[in-house]
């Protein structure tokens, strides 16, 4: 199944011509600080610090920890935002 996938993504770049990014994860893991770096080179960006701090998360729970934590504090805020642009909506549709 890994086979296939590998080969449909081998021939969508062939075909479709895409801009693409080889990522082997086993490399990212081994070497975070340069593969971070040629993924943000990638990406068109270019910030040093971010590259050094995206890098040191790399195959680290903490990361994962920090984006639910950040995410359970954000949530009351977005489901309210959320629940007024659904009523925003709807009030306006009735008019």
């Amino acid at each position: 199944m890994v086979r296939d996938y590998i080969d449909l993504a081998e021939w969508q770049v062939r075909v479709l011509a895409f801009p693409t990014l080889r990522l082997v994860h086993e490399d990212l893991v081994r070497d975070p600080l340069t593969q971070t770096a040629e993924i943000a080179k990638w990406l068109g960006l270019d910030n040093p610090m971010r590259i050094h701090e995206a890098a040191r998360c790399i195959g680290k729970r903490s990361a994962q920890s920090r984006y639910y934590f950040k995410r359970s504090i954000t949530l009351p805020f977005r489901a309210v935002r959320k629940v007024y642009r659904i009523a925003t909506r709807s009030t306006l549709r009735s008019c």
